[in-house]
């Protein structure tokens, strides 16, 4: 009572799978929080997964040391802020494979779905196994509405839309 949401209608019964970190759709929406799937974890726990998956191109200590030497001390230093900052990234990596076998039976379950709606979302190809898995599951034919906020969002979700391959999409401003 007296609380305004977002989204009107939002179906309570459907499944939600989250990107998220907080517990918006519990807290804000009054979804069971057995009907949400934190992907990466709740922001309020201990576990909750931050960063993309990609792992350095790591060089091992007897290249940088013939590298020194080869190149001097610009382009040495150069290479060892290549080396911090591919060590630095892979401090963000997300275990993406790893959160897919966590929740298997989760996107398992996805099979016999008829529409899917995303909303919030980046449409970055760092989470884009997860959206592979659902294809897998469910199946291409699945209906699909991409939300988005601005142009920006418009032509990131229809470029994730060209290269997932879905066949029935529609986007929707919100």
């Amino acid at each position: 009572p007296g609380k305004e949401t977002a989204i009107e209608d939002i179906d309570k019964s459907a499944v939600f799978f989250t990107f998220n970190y907080t517990r918006t759709l519990e807290d804000f929406y009054g979804i069971d929080e057995s009907r949400v799937v934190h992907l990466h974890g709740v922001v309020d726990n201990d576990g909750f997964i931050y960063g993309h998956d990609r792992s350095p191109n790591d060089m091992d200590d007897e290249d940088i040391e013939s590298q020194r030497r080869d190149l001097g001390p610009d382009l040495f230093a150069d290479l060892v802020h290549m080396k911090m900052s591919r060590e630095f990234a892979d401090v963000f990596r997300k275990p993406v494979s790893e959160v897919l076998e966590k929740h298997r039976r989760n996107f398992e379950a996805l099979a016999g779905i008829e529409e899917m709606i995303v909303l919030g979302f980046s449409y970055s190809d760092i989470d884009r196994p997860y959206f592979e898995r659902i294809i897998e599951v469910a199946g291409d034919e699945i209906k699909v509405t991409l939300g988005y906020h601005s142009f920006w969002d418009s032509n990131h979700a229809l470029a994730f839309d060209d290269t997932l391959g879905f066949c029935n999409t529609t986007l929707v401003e919100f």
